[in-house]
């Protein structure tokens, strides 16, 4: 259960688990050792209320929980995508590549489906990348996994994606719309992009917001 209460904003969330929490992170190389050493992610409902600035919503819908926690150093991104997503029916999919500093390329991913976990063999993670080299409007995951089965997901942006803008690396979360079947989802495409490992903070951003506070999307 979460409780918010602050200036514009009030909400009390139920989250329900699909599944146990799983932590499939990599227990070596620089992705476990500089960036996130415990990992766990769930899929999972959400139901109950929000208000934001004076207006009321009825929350019935899907959710994605991750807890990391231990050393996290972000001057170890030179890019990364984080597609964590779950459908109506609760099957949870989790796809990953993470470039490190050390130009390391480490790609994982899983499927969970009536609470049987399945690990992906490859995983492919393609940005549609917009313009001004931050945002994006969407992507495809194409997983592999251990059963034989090829999963291609194609996500699609509900709304504009956030920044956040964390010890000079720009991350942004988009939240999008996929079909997996006959099933259908949402997921968060994570991203961010550093080849040339600058620390300029951006101010441009196509799809997504910069500024810090609420907005209405």
């Amino acid at each position: 259960i979460w409780r918010i209460k602050d200036e514009g904003v009030n909400a009390e969330l139920h989250v329900h688990d699909f599944h146990t929490p799983v932590d499939i992170y990599p227990k070596k190389g620089a992705l476990a050792e500089d960036v996130a050493p415990n990992h766990m992610e769930v899929g999972s409902r959400v139901s109950g209320t929000l208000t934001l600035q004076g207006k009321h919503y009825t929350i019935n819908g899907l959710a994605f929980r991750d807890h990391g926690w231990g050393l996290r150093n972000w001057s170890t991104f030179v890019s990364h995508r984080w597609v964590a997503g779950v459908t109506t029916s609760g099957t949870m999919f989790l796809a990953q590549t993470f470039h490190s500093s050390d130009d390391d390329l480490v790609r994982f991913g899983c499927l969970i489906r009536d609470n049987k976990l399945i690990y992906a063999k490859s995983v492919d993670v393609l940005t549609y990348l917009e313009p001004d080299g931050l945002t994006h409007r969407g992507g495809r995951l194409d997983m592999t996994v251990s059963t034989g089965a090829v999963l291609r997901i194609e996500c699609t942006p509900l709304q504009k994606g956030v920044v956040s803008w964390i010890h000079g690396i720009a991350c942004v979360d988009t939240i999008c719309k996929f079909q997996l079947g006959d099933d259908e989802g949402i997921c968060d495409f994570e991203f961010t992009n550093n080849p040339l490992r600058g620390s300029h903070r951006p101010r441009l951003a196509i799809n997504a917001v910069v500024e810090n506070g609420f907005n209405t999307l």
